[in-house]
Parts: C-alpha cells; structure tokens; sequence
C-alpha cells in the first residue's frame, strides 16, 4: 500500500479553489508467479494445481498484468496470453537440435523446473505480437508498482480500513504537507491554510422505542432493552458450514452459541418457543441449497449459518437465495468471530449489538420510529406521505416503471394509502449522466407507473437528490489554543462559500466515526416538485442517516441509499 494524494480545481461561491485529499492506493508486490496465484486463491498450487474452473478467473487477473522473466532483455517485460499444457507433457529444443524435456533432463537446461505438474504460460509482448514464448511459471515474476484493481476479500479490507482510518490531527497535518511540499514542486503555489467557512450544527433528533423517547448524543443512542413488538418463532436452525467434519471443541462452541442467543433473543422481544434443527454442511453451493430447501419445507423460519473458513462466494450464495428465492430468513455468523468472542459476556454483547436488531428487522419487527415529520416545517406537509427510494445505477434501467409500480404497490399495501411526495435518493458522480437520466428515463418512468395507479389526475409530486461520496472534501474544526484538529460533530451542514454556485449543493456529515476522520457527503437537489427549503431537505435527509435497522448511530448516508447498495452488492 502506497499514500498518494487527490487534487483537483473546484469552482464554489468563493471563486476556484484547490481540493486536496489523501489516498491509499494497493500495489502488487514482486511475487513470483506461483506464490502470487497462490496468493490469490488462497492454497499453495505447488501442492493442488489450479483447478480448471479457477484458470478464468486467474486469467483475466493476469491479462492486466506486466510480467517480467527471470533475464532482463531488449523487449522487456511480457503480457499473459493463456495457460499451456504442463511442463512435464511439453518438450524444448536444445543448442544441439535435440527435444528435451527441462524436468527430466535438469542437467541440460540453465533453470532446473521444481514444479513440472503445473501448467506453462504463454507470454507475448504488445510491440511483437507474432512472436510468443512458453514459459514456466516458476520463472515468472509480477512487475512490481502495478495497481490492484481486484476486490479485496473481508480480511484484506478490514486490514486496509486499519492503516487508512487517519486521525483527525494526522489527516490535516498530511493534507498540509501535501501543500508545503509536493505541490511546490510541481510549481503549484496555494495558500498556507485551509479554507475558513461557516457551519451550521442540525437540531438532534429523537428515537422512540415503544413509549420511551432516546435522545441522540454525539450520533448515538442506547438502547436498553426497548423494542417494539414481540415475534415468536416456532421453527428454527443452526447449521454449521465448514471443509472438514466439526471437532468437539466446534461443536461445544456452536451449542453454547446457541443457547446463549436464545436467552439474550428472548430479552429483546424475539421468543424462540423450540429448540433448533442442528446440521452441518460442507462448503458446496448446492448441497446448502438443496438443505435450505428441505429446511424450507420443514416450516423452517430462521436458519443461523455458522461459517467457518469458508470462501465469499459461498456467503454469497447463501445471501443470493434469501433475497431472491425464498422467504426464510437467514443470517450468517463466521465461526471465527465466535472464537473471538467465547468469553460470556464478550458473547452476549456480540448477539446485541450485531444480530438482534437485524433478525428483528428481517423478522418484520419494528426498532426504533423516527419522527420525520420535526423536519418538516411547512403546515401542508404534515398531512403528507412520503415514500423515499435508494438507487445507485447510473445506467440505463429498462422497465424501470415496472419497478416502480412494484414498490408503490408494496407501499400502498403496507399503508393502506399510495404516497403523495415521493423522494429519489440516487448515488453518482457525473451530473451529466444522471441529467438524461433524469430527463429520459426517472420522470417517464414514474409517470407511467403513476397514471395506472393514479389515473390521470396524479397529484404525486418528486424530488431528485443526488449522492456524491467520492468527492475527497474534508472538514475540520481547529483548536486555535492547541492547533489540533478535531472531527466535525454528527448533523454539521456547509452550504454556502465552497459548494458551486450554480444549483442546490449541501455537505452533510451524519455520523460520528469510531476511528478515523469524518466523511461528510456531498448532496445536490436536482429536482423538486414537492418545493422543500434548505433546512427541510437537510433535516429529512438527517433524519433518514438515522432509521437502518441495524445500527444504533447515525450512518454515513440515507438509509434507503445504504440499502440499495447492499442488495446491489449481494446481487453482484
């Protein structure tokens, strides 16, 4: 991992300024090839081979790739064209004009191949493309400083979050040095001080469980044992994922989770009335698909999936069929957090704070109200109902109004009513792309699904926002006694000075992070027929950071947003 840093010219009411923001940037390092695939997935091929629904995939990494071979010659380094028989099946010519095989005949060669079972690679270099070479792969090196484009895996990004996760002090102090030093060089001269702008701090809102009234402090609340509703199961399961059969100390783990997730369940109004169907399963997509089946059939409720060195894509399979294909509720929990957690007490906590609210949710159960209406000032909104949507496509959406007169459906089913004020709430960047969108594609689409609904005589009236979180602004409050800097508190809203001056901008920072410095998010009102003032907009769309159901604090942006974004990530 290598700090580089963002900068980029921003027009605002002020006149143009610098944006400057640090950025952590992944590297491949210089690995040999065997360790790098290695690497990749996760077993040593020195020993497994790689198994052919593997080398697609291994492929395409490698096809954006410069690779180097073991002597630097004139051409220099080579590109992957695909994956040849093994060297042990594939014979050279020697100076002699005679056919040898490099593994059989070490005595021959320069090199002497440690790994004959595994697959040759065919290089080619863009400047010569007719001209090719087989190559072992152990005499392969990866051309260090290339970017990393992968995705990385849940361990890899909690490593990451750890080393970025800056503090207030240190983010201001690398930004500043970022402006004393790099820019300077490059003949760039700006100010030695960040930008001083006024604020605003948004009115704290309130959380209502049952008739309770929690007040949120430094983006937080407690909850105490508050819930509304109480769900009952009938039928329940735990079933454990894992490569090899469980060991007693597994399965002693899994039964004392299990009994302690009934107890501390029946403290928050979920009441378990039976004791669980216990299985185990090895890690094959569809054998655990053909068991949430028989489960299903079972009048099975809730399946706890215990996952234990497992690869994503089979928590990815097991997510895809609960939100696509079937209305059992499922929720996973790795094995090595349990580990982590077997303590009592470090235990109960964990099933609190991470899997109460979320099964509750899911359960169809309520957690907390928020009253959205303390937003809304006007006298006529308070006989309003509003609808809020989350969409985080740029593209195209082809029948996108059969989308929509799904979820007005679903809406009028649940409230007896259809909306009056439906608020779009759309994560992009290029304000071009989501302007024909909006003109081509949002309006014509909703007011198709409007008239078959509403007739005619719609009174349905929108609201476009626009959700940029990728803008690399940072704020700061400064200490002038100490010259430190200090995060932004939850609710702080800039709106004038650097924003542009053509439109509706607000930066918004809704939530107060554990580690790290703040993020606030830039929003632009595209459109609005429902005519909110600036307060309004800003305080319905604090409010939303506040209703997931699954976190006791404001999140970093509208709720519906943040759950756009999770299906989308499942579905991919």
């Amino acid at each position: 991992m290598a700090l580089g840093f963002y900068q980029g010219i921003v027009l605002g009411e002020r006149g143009p300024t610098i944006n400057i923001n640090n950025i952590f940037c992944c590297f491949y390092q210089n690995y040999n090839l065997v360790e790098f695939i290695s690497c990749y997935l996760n077993h040593d091929i020195r020993e497994c081979g790689i198994p052919s629904k593997y080398q697609l995939i291994v492929g395409k990494i490698l096809e954006t790739l410069w690779l180097l071979l073991p002597r630097a010659d004139e051409i220099g380094p080579y590109r992957f064209q695909s994956f040849h028989h093994s060297a042990n099946g594939h014979t050279f010519n020697n100076n002699k004009n005679e056919q040898i095989v490099s593994c059989s005949h070490d005595k021959k060669n320069i090199y002497i191949i440690h790994y004959p079972n595994l697959p040759l690679i065919k290089l080619y270099h863009p400047d010569y493309t007719n001209q090719t070479c087989i190559v072992p792969m152990e005499f392969i090196t990866v051309d260090q400083g290339q970017l990393s484009l992968e995705p990385f895996t849940t361990k890899q990004y909690a490593e990451i979050k750890k080393i970025i996760a800056l503090r207030p002090q240190e983010c201001y102090e690398m930004i500043q040095s970022i402006t004393n030093g790099h820019l300077k060089n490059l003949g760039i001269t700006v100010d030695n001080e960040m930008l001083m702008v006024p604020a605003r701090i948004l009115p704290q809102l309130q959380i209502k469980y049952n008739d309770v009234i929690e007040r949120v402090q430094i983006g937080k609340w407690y909850l105490d044992n508050r819930f509304n509703k109480v769900r009952e199961i009938r039928t329940w399961a735990v079933v454990f994922i894992n490569q090899r059969k469980l060991d007693n100390r597994q399965i002693d783990l899994t039964r004392d989770f299990v009994q302690k997730i009934r107890q501390a369940m029946s403290k928050y109004a979920i009441q378990f009335n039976s004791s669980p169907i216990e299985k185990s399963d090895v890690a094959v997509p569809q054998t655990i698909l053909a068991h949430i089946n028989e489960l299903k059939m079972q009048g099975c409720e809730v399946i706890i999936y215990i996952l234990n060195q497992v690869d994503n894509d089979i928590y990815d399979v097991i997510k895809d069929f609960e939100n696509v294909q079937t209305d059992t509720i499922i929720q996973c929990v790795l094995f090595d957090q349990l580990m982590s957690i077997s303590d009592s007490c470090d235990m109960n906590m964990y099933i609190q704070n991470n899997l109460v609210k979320e099964l509750r949710a899911k359960l169809g159960g309520v957690n907390q109200f928020v009253s959205l209406m303390r937003a809304l000032t006007s006298p006529p909104a308070r006989s309003d109902i509003f609808m809020f949507f989350g969409k985080i496509s740029l593209e195209i959406i082809e029948d996108f109004h059969i989308h929509v007169d799904y979820f007005l459906r679903v809406f009028s089913n649940y409230n007896s009513h259809l909306p009056n004020k439906l608020v779009f709430y759309q994560v992009g960047r290029h304000n071009q792309s989501f302007q024909n969108i909006l003109n081509h594609q949002l309006q014509q689409a909703i007011q198709r699904a409007c008239q078959e609904l509403y007739g005619h005589n719609s009174i349905l009236q929108i609201c476009f926002v626009l959700v940029k979180k990728n803008h690399n602004t940072r704020f700061f409050i400064l200490d002038k006694q100490s010259n430190r800097a200090h995060n932004i508190q939850p609710g702080t809203v800039v709106d004038t000075d650097i924003v542009p001056p053509n439109g509706f901008y607000f930066y918004l920072n809704s939530h107060a992070p554990i580690k790290g410095t703040s993020r606030p998010v830039l929003y632009q009102v595209l459109y609005d027929e429902i005519g909110f003032t600036s307060d309004e907009i800003q305080q319905l769309t604090y409010y939303l950071c506040h209703i997931d159901v699954r976190c006791r604090k404001g999140i970093l942006v509208p709720a519906p947003v943040y759950y756009a974004t999770q299906c989308v990530s499942h579905r991919r």
